[in-house]
C-alpha cells in the first residue's frame, strides 16, 4: 500500500459545519454528494518530499496543520485556515528555485517516503520537483484569493 495526498479547497464555513460529522465531511471532500470541492491538487506521494523541504525552507507548513480526526477516507487528515493558507502562499511564492535546488540536494533521501524516486535521475526530478511545487505554490495562491481553507488527506 501507498500512502498519497491531496490538497482539497474548502470554505471554512462549509468545513466547520461538517467537521464534527466526518463521514458527510468525506463524502464532500471525495465528491459523492450533490455539493464538491471547488479546487483539488493532487500531490501523490510527494507529501513527503514536500513537508521536508518547506520546513527546511523555513515555511509554516507543518506547524500550521490542525488535525482531523475520526475521518473514515483518510490515514491522516489536516485542515489549513483561510489565514494560514493566505500566509503559507506568501511564503511559497518567495521561494526561489536556488534556494529549493540546494535544499533538495541536502536532503536525506533515505528518510523520506519513497526518497528513491526523487534521487534516481536527479536532474531530471529536482526539474519535476520545481514544476511541482510551482503548482502547489499555485494552487495556494488561487485558494488564498478566495479566502478558503485546504483540508491535507493523506489516504
Amino acid at each position: 500500500m501507498s500512502l498519497g495526498a491531496d490538497f482539497i479547497a474548502i470554505s471554512e464555513q462549509k468545513l466547520s459545519k461538517l467537521q464534527d460529522t466526518p463521514k458527510e465531511l468525506c463524502n464532500f471532500l471525495r465528491k459523492e454528494g450533490d455539493e464538491k470541492p471547488s479546487e483539488r491538487l493532487c500531490i501523490d506521494d510527494a507529501w513527503d518530499i514536500l513537508a521536508q523541504t518547506l520546513d527546511k525552507l523555513n515555511i509554516a507548513f507543518s506547524t500550521k496543520l490542525q488535525q482531523l480526526t475520526g475521518l473514515p477516507c483518510a490515514e491522516m487528515a489536516f485542515y489549513l485556515s483561510a489565514a494560514d493558507v493566505a500566509l503559507l502562499a506568501k511564503q511559497l511564492t518567495a521561494c526561489d528555485s536556488a534556494a529549493i535546488r540546494r535544499i533538495l540536494k541536502s536532503l536525506d533521501y533515505e528518510e523520506i517516503y519513497h526518497g528513491e524516486r526523487w534521487r534516481e535521475e536527479e536532474d531530471e526530478s529536482e526539474e519535476e520537483f520545481l514544476e511541482f511545487f510551482e503548482n502547489v505554490s499555485n494552487f495556494f495562491e488561487e485558494v488564498a484569493d478566495k479566502n478558503a481553507a485546504i483540508v491535507y488527506l493523506l489516504t
